[in-house]
């Protein structure tokens, strides 16, 4: 019988005249702990905003640190590029990859491997920064001094790129605090965005007109999509299936940034068994996941498959010139001494890729591997694998004492996700009720992307630095989770040593004075008073909408 049940047939019981065994509590007390968590979220959100605005000074400050020289030779590359190209007048003309003036090859950029979508939307600011400043100028007789550049020429669209990475790179430190804020708490949230906010490497590359930082903020929003989707902080495992639809949107996006990031999508694949496993501990393991009353692996399924035809139809949208176009086709055909029906054209044009895209990976792999002998791939000679790439994250992309303490919090982690197979967490700090689950939950997406991607990437021979800025962010959420920990140790560890000191202190003589320096003991949340039962699952007290 449940507690309601109790409490309603002891209501019955009594006398009608009798007076309430419990009486309610003061107005003022039942809003006290709902103020307080107004004031700690409004502290957070403040602290927030500081780390926000701290890492918006290191990347902004600057921008125009070479004075135009164009001293980054990738940056340089992307600048000709964003320089040639150009706004279609026509929308369809965006996806006509043979025609489309935002496409670099119809400018004899034949080797292009960058993403599309992070050139196009730089493409479009710049014009319209050009735009509002020729305005500023016609209207006033001459330009305001921010309109020192033309931000669609040579010598201007790099500054627009750089502001643009520095802004993405801003929105993965926020996607960095909610993360870990879902994961584990508010607390590790911010040491996880300040972390990133202050890291080396996120903060050089928003100086340059790359596509790296571009790939990293859409990642980060893919993970925290992720996260959603296994409804780890939630009390209850409820289906949501936006969140898996948006997961596909970041992954599609993050390709179209930089193809190398694609294994993000086996993220997904942890998301369901985390939410299948979530099913079946909420439910006490009275039923299999697998049976025919509860179709919820159905669901699961569903979820994978609808994030995966979303992040497929937002590469072909996000990358257009990945694929070919009607007249590609038909050019081909004829070349051929073919006449491919409507169908095999409509069909082609959709899916089919272009092999100027096809060649541009084939050449970039080969360009990446042991046997290419120009002078950017010499120095890839004699580079451990693993070890390689983790000193440089270290020494010059974290800084050291943050880097080895994320890759401390990793191998932490990773001891403790597997040490408590079958044990359980218990969130009690931000939650309404009690609720808890295994701990290897909150660990399995920022372990299994950080150690995916680092192997993938270190193992290959081409291990620039920067091409392991998609796992800062989860490494940092790590980060911030051990130090909660560590803090919280030290706390306890210290209550427990004043608690001895005061009783050593007090003799043995005098047990009241030793009861008074000891901590109180620990005692269940009280049972509600009579006809006020606490549902199973209420809503978290704050802050899960994040």
């Amino acid at each position: 019988m449940s507690v309601t049940g109790l409490d309603n047939q002891t209501e019955r019981a009594a006398p009608e005249t009798a007076a309430p065994l419990t009486p309610p509590p003061p107005a003022d007390t039942a809003a006290a702990p709902s103020r307080a968590r107004s004031r700690v979220e409004a502290a957070v959100v403040v602290a927030l905003v500081i780390i926000l605005a701290l890492g918006a000074y290191l990347r902004f400050v600057g921008l125009n640190w070479d004075s135009g020289s164009h001293l980054h030779p990738d940056e340089r590359f992307l600048t000709m590029v964003g320089s040639a190209v150009s706004g279609v007048d026509n929308p369809l003309d965006y996806l006509r990859t043979s025609t489309s003036t935002l496409n670099p090859y119809n400018f004899g950029y034949s080797l292009y491997v960058y993403g599309n979508f992070p050139m196009t939307v730089t493409r479009y600011l710049a014009e319209w920064a050009t735009g509002i400043c020729d305005a500023a100028s016609a209207g006033a007789g001459q330009p305001p001094a921010w309109c020192s550049h033309t931000y669609s020429g040579y010598d201007g669209i790099q500054l627009v790129g750089r502001f643009l990475s520095a802004v993405v790179d801003l929105v993965a430190v926020f996607f960095t605090f909610l993360i870990a804020r879902r994961l584990y708490d508010w607390r590790a949230g911010l040491f996880a965005a300040l972390l990133l906010a202050l890291a080396v490497m996120p903060i050089q590359q928003s100086h340059f007109f790359t596509m790296d930082n571009w790939a990293t903020a859409f990642v980060t929003a893919g993970l925290y999509a992720a996260v959603r989707a296994a409804t780890l902080g939630d009390a209850e495992p409820r289906w949501r299936l936006r969140w898996w639809a948006l997961f596909g949107l970041m992954l599609g996006l993050a390709a179209a940034s930089r193809v190398n990031v694609a294994p993000l999508a086996v993220v997904i694949g942890v998301s369901a068994v985390i939410w299948l496993a979530r099913r079946g501990q909420y439910s006490g393991g009275q039923y299999s996941v697998f049976s025919n009353r509860n179709r919820d692996w159905e669901r699961a399924v569903v979820g994978i498959a609808l994030a995966a035809v979303v992040s497929i139809i937002t590469f072909r949208l996000a990358q257009p010139y990945a694929f070919t176009d009607a007249q590609m086709v038909r050019d081909a055909a004829a070349e051929a001494g073919e006449t491919p029906n409507a169908f095999v054209v409509a069909l082609k044009s959709v899916i089919g890729l272009n092999p100027a895209f096809l060649a541009n990976m084939a050449e970039i792999q080969r360009l990446q591997a042991p046997e290419a002998s120009f002078p950017p791939a010499i120095q890839w000679v004699d580079r451990p694998a693993i070890l390689f790439p983790l000193s440089n994250m270290i020494l010059y992309g974290m800084g050291l004492t943050a880097g080895l303490f994320a890759w401390f919090a990793v191998a932490w982690a990773a001891w403790r996700g597997v040490s408590s197979l079958g044990k359980k967490v218990r969130r009690t700090q931000e939650s309404a009720t009690h609720w808890s689950y295994p701990e290897w939950m909150l660990h399995a997406i920022p372990l299994t992307w950080t150690l995916l991607y680092f192997l993938f990437m270190g193992t290959r021979w081409v291990k620039s630095v920067r091409y392991f800025l998609p796992i800062y962010p989860t490494l940092f959420v790590l980060a911030g989770w051990a130090i909660v920990q560590l803090w919280k140790w030290a706390v306890v560890s210290r209550s427990v040593g004043q608690w001895s000191v005061g009783q050593l202190s007090a003799g043995e003589g005098d047990a009241r004075l030793a009861t008074r320096h000891a901590p109180p003991p620990f005692a269940p949340p009280p049972p509600p008073p009579p006809g006020r039962g606490t549902p199973r699952h209420a809503p978290p007290a704050y802050g899960r909408r994040w």
